[in-house]
């Protein structure tokens, strides 16, 4: 309800309360010399607060961001394959304990010549159980 409609409201109600009341000295008005100075003048509208999106569990998150790195390291979807944004999606799903984005990571460091990283990320892989 918009905030004017809601002083024109209560600027009514309080009128009629005084008319009834026999409150007609100076300083009050009547219904028969209202002219709204109790109405407000804005007409910013009130609104909800908008409702929280329900939380993601670890295993949607870590298969969005799989995805995510899949896209990025291959090029699928039209995407064009890069990969240090593949490499950010992958750790996001790493530090979630995903052996899959270990593995991937893994490969990413091998194919920058990363070969004493790569060995761990290996090793982290097969650990959370990567084949």
């Amino acid at each position: 309800m918009k905030r004017k409609a809601m002083g024109a409201i209560v600027a009514g109600l309080m009128t009629v309360m005084l008319v009834a009341c026999g409150g007609t000295g100076s300083g009050t008005q009547t219904a028969d010399t209202q002219s709204e100075p109790f109405a407000i003048e804005s007409e910013e509208e009130v609104v909800a607060e908008p409702t929280a999106e329900p939380t993601k569990s670890p295993e949607e998150e870590i298969e969005e961001a799989l995805t995510e790195g899949r896209n990025y390291y291959y090029g699928y979807n039209d995407i064009t394959a890069d990969n240090d944004k593949a490499m950010e999606a992958f750790e996001k799903a790493a530090d979630l304990g995903s052996a899959e984005a270990f593995y991937y990571i893994a490969r990413i460091q091998d194919r920058a010549e990363e070969y004493d990283k790569a060995k761990e990320s290996y090793e982290k892989a097969i650990e959370l159980g990567s084949s």
